[in-house]
């Protein structure tokens, strides 16, 4: 991990979130950005992905072949499990630990959702200006179920929270998503960025975010290299 530390110092990024407003998002345009893609972010076509991120253990379990695959062609990945392959990275995670470390050479808190995972990694590289891109920041429990005893919830139909239904598709496990806390982990990150004389924005093209925890800017006045 030791290699990354500073690789990206005072570059701009987007970390992709895999909210349906990604669909509204012209992704095409960040072809020469650095682009952090979480979980199955790879399904949205024309993202281009520099660093792969992926957190949560049920999604490892039940997508590492297709995660780690994709990683081998297209670009670096990082895991919490040592799933092995061609440019992919283990992270060090503490389950209980609720700070913004920014230093994956360590355990780090998850924060209840992997962008913030990839918010540290950012920071890690020495991201200076950070822009989140498909942040609906809604989810809902609609189409699946939780047995007792049973880890996450079963999808029993198409994916309504993510940009493609087949994202957690009919099948699949998943975590439920916890706003506050989600908020409570963003709002650390946000901190951290400014307190350094970095910045975090939203530019999602829908979102639920308070902008006292993440501002907002329009995707729209973001300039953009062409050809």
């Amino acid at each position: 991990m030791e290699k990354f530390r500073g690789i990206h110092a005072g570059k701009r990024a987007f970390i992709a979130c895999n909210g349906p407003s990604l669909n509204d998002t012209p992704v095409e345009k960040l072809k020469h950005d650095i682009v952090f893609g979480l979980n199955r972010g790879f399904l949205r076509k024309g993202l281009p992905i520099t660093y792969l991120v992926v957190v949560n253990d049920l999604v490892e379990r039940q997508f590492s072949d297709e995660m780690r695959n994709y990683a081998s062609k297209h670009c670096k990945a990082f895991f919490t499990n040592n799933i092995g392959g061609a440019n992919c990275h283990r992270m060090l995670w503490t389950p209980d630990n609720p700070k913004f470390t920014g230093d994956p050479t360590k355990p780090m808190w998850q924060g209840h959702t992997v962008t913030f995972a990839a918010m540290q990694l950012a920071y890690f590289m020495g991201v200076k200006t950070l822009y989140l891109i498909g942040c609906d920041h809604s989810f809902t429990n609609e189409g699946s179920v939780r047995k007792k005893g049973e880890r996450g919830r079963l999808a029993l139909h198409d994916d309504p929270n993510h940009f493609s239904p087949d994202y957690y598709g009919k099948g699949v496990r998943w975590d439920a998503y916890e706003p506050g806390a989600v908020e409570r982990a963003y709002l650390l990150a946000t901190k951290a960025y400014r307190k350094v004389g970095r910045k975090i924005w939203n530019a999602s093209a829908t979102t639920r975010l308070p902008e006292s925890v993440i501002p907002r800017i329009d995707f729209d006045t973001i300039e953009f290299r062409s050809g």
